[in-house]
């Protein structure tokens, strides 16, 4: 009787054991997606433009386009005029 009890004892112990195994492997599996998504959304929002084009005022000649582009905090602008005299 007593071996019995130590088998079952026994046998939930490592049925207990490989599902917790189950269920670690399957959250680390749920985690890794979800920091996957989040990576990706973080890609497609980093990035802001603004573009505008500049005319001509008054007598001047000078003409073109000017871009402003934020990525992770850091600013930069680009741009292409024309009319300009060295």
């Amino acid at each position: 009787m007593k071996k019995l009890q130590i088998i079952v004892a026994l046998t939930l112990v490592l049925a207990t054991s490989y599902n917790c195994k189950e269920v670690k492997k399957e959250m680390k599996e749920g985690t890794d997606e979800v920091e996957a998504a989040a990576k990706e959304m973080k890609e497609e929002m980093s990035v802001e433009t603004i573009k505008f084009t500049m005319e001509p005022k008054s007598d001047s000649a000078v003409k073109g386009e000017v871009t402003f582009t934020e990525t992770d905090g850091t600013v930069s602008m680009t741009a292409m005029l024309s009319g300009l005299t060295e």
